[in-house]
């Protein structure tokens, strides 16, 4: 916090606040869309492996 200005118990800047929503939505959003491309073109999750790992964690008591 202190890399974008914050200061505890202070009025915060315009700068400190903007800083603030960059790390609190803009990160978050960037790394998740980042997931999305990385996993998303390897990971097929069809209907038929959706049953077989509920089927596989029913009968391992964990659904």
């Amino acid at each position: 916090m202190t890399a974008i200005g914050y200061v505890a118990n202070q009025q915060q800047t315009a700068e400190t606040l903007s800083g603030m929503a960059t790390v609190y939505f803009l990160v978050p959003a960037v790394m998740s869309i980042a997931a999305v491309l990385i996993f998303g073109p390897f990971y097929k999750l069809t209907d038929k492996r959706h049953a077989e790992i509920t089927q596989e964690l029913q009968e391992r008591g964990e659904l």
